[in-house]
């Protein structure tokens, strides 16, 4: 790739979107004349006017194509672009690069590729443009050093328990078959005279329709399911000199390439299923992966984990926690759930006290309600046994619990913009604090919160000093 090179001629169709807003005149003259004759013939008769428009998009997009430019050598990549007004630019390397290939893009040979420095916002690239596929995969490279390649079981385990809202899908899908059957039979008891046969046809008609509906979300699931095992088919990750390399999907592959030595953070992330079947997820935080955390070892037991972040990221290995939260911390992890429970013990027998004839209901809900703070109390105890602070040469490891998700992050010290101590009045009291760390990366910012730490301890083990 010596010289420079144009996009592939699918750039023209994907470049269509930047110029939707023209669409808006053809849209507005429509609705005005289908209202005014109260027909389509008038939208007809002017389509010469859609046609003129839908011209200027083909005509502006094709120029677009036409001007752009590009070139990669050892230093970086220079592009060329623009019709009336020609810019130039120039992205040095080591550049982050990443490499998608849908499966309609895969037919015709193109990939999208998107190039970008730590310089800029996260929500926008450096430079991206849909190229051939032999001139992306030159640009980011395939290294055939032995990497991280997990088996298809752990594969299946992390797309069943990452696939989106599994366990609630589950939760609901019992739900609603559960109420249509209580519903069914509490309809024909209470309802009476000339609704009896009303309230017959609910209790025959509105199970299958529950269990329809409740058949239509489990589907919806398992297709979510399917998505997540493809997505994590193939996965492999390398690291071949200061380089990671990842590569992951079957129907749609992706290819990363970052500096590794411009990680920003590694999350171990676990959630409950996780910690039950003790599994973990690491993803690593850099420039050029557009803000969201790209994963590097999909499922893997503890040491397993471990033993690849010290071989993929060394300088990122965790520590040994030795900060833990304080003696009363239980308080503060456990409240929360609790009262949620409490609360919805209590919803449930006010209303079975203010309407007995929906009682079951109410118990049925109630309890599948329940699920929900009884999962956040079960996580509240594996953080607070797993919550706690290391320390490393430039470096940081916090282990915390934020939503749904067990978190023990290595932080780089360089990606640190503050470290911040918050004290609550009770906290006064009662001697601890909450330990509040910010990593910023092109200008998105984290905040990893420990709760409820000894005081004295927190500030001598982060070097502050404060009242």
């Amino acid at each position: 790739m010596n010289g420079y090179r144009r996009p592939h001629p699918l750039f023209i169709l994907r470049n269509l979107w930047r110029f939707a807003p023209l669409l808006i005149a053809p849209l507005l003259r429509g609705l005005i004349l289908a209202a005014r004759k109260g027909s389509l013939d008038g939208y007809i008769d002017g389509m010469g006017f859609d046609i003129w428009v839908a011209a200027t998009m083909v005509a502006l997009s094709l120029a677009d194509w036409q001007s752009m430019r590009y070139r990669a050598t050892e230093q970086g990549v220079d592009y060329v672009r623009g019709v009336l007004r020609r810019r130039r630019g120039f992205i040095p390397a080591p550049a982050a690069y990443r490499m998608d290939q849908p499966l309609g893009y895969r037919l015709v040979g193109a990939a999208r590729l998107w190039i970008d420095t730590s310089a800029g916002s996260y929500r926008r690239s450096d430079f991206s443009v849909v190229a051939t596929r032999r001139e992306a995969q030159a640009l980011v490279g395939r290294t055939t050093l032995p990497g991280h390649r997990p088996t298809a079981s752990k594969v299946a385990v992390m797309a069943f328990i990452t696939s989106n809202a599994s366990a609630g899908v589950l939760v609901l899908f019992a739900t609603v078959r559960g109420m249509g059957r209580i519903l069914g039979r509490g309809f024909e008891r209470q309802v009476w005279g000339g609704l009896q046969q009303l309230a017959a046809l609910l209790a025959f008609g509105l199970p299958p329709a529950a269990a329809a509906v409740g058949y239509l979300l489990i589907g919806g699931w398992a297709l979510a399911l399917m998505l997540g095992f493809l997505k994590f088919w193939g996965f492999r990750a390398a690291r071949q000199d200061e380089q990671l390399t990842i590569a992951t999907g079957l129907l749609s592959r992706e290819h990363m390439r970052i500096s590794a030595g411009s990680v920003s953070y590694v999350d171990i992330r676990r959630n409950l299923a996780c910690v039950l079947l003790h599994l973990n997820t690491v993803l690593v935080l850099a420039p050029g992966l557009g803000g969201k955390p790209a994963v590097v070892v999909p499922a893997a037991g503890k040491d397993e984990a471990e033993n690849w972040i010290a071989r993929l990221l060394p300088g990122l290995r965790p520590d040994p926690l030795v900060l833990r939260p304080a003696r009363r911390a239980f308080i503060r992890y456990y409240s929360e759930p609790i009262w949620q429970l409490a609360g919805m013990v209590a919803l449930v027998m006010v209303v079975t006290r203010l309407l007995p004839h929906w009682r079951d209901a109410a118990v049925y809900l109630g309890a599948m309600g329940a699920l929900i703070p009884i999962w956040r109390l079960g996580l509240a105890v594996a953080d607070l046994k797993t919550a706690g602070a290391g320390r490393g040469p430039e470096r940081f490891t916090l282990a915390y619990g934020r939503g749904l998700y067990l978190h023990r992050v290595v932080v780089s010290m360089h990606s640190l913009t503050g470290i911040k101590i918050r004290r609550s009045p009770l906290q006064r009291l009662g001697r601890s604090c909450d330990i509040l760390l910010t990593t910023c990366v092109e200008g998105r910012y984290v905040t990893h919160r420990l709760r409820s730490y000894p005081h004295a301890e927190a500030t001598a083990f982060f070097g502050l000093a404060g009242p």
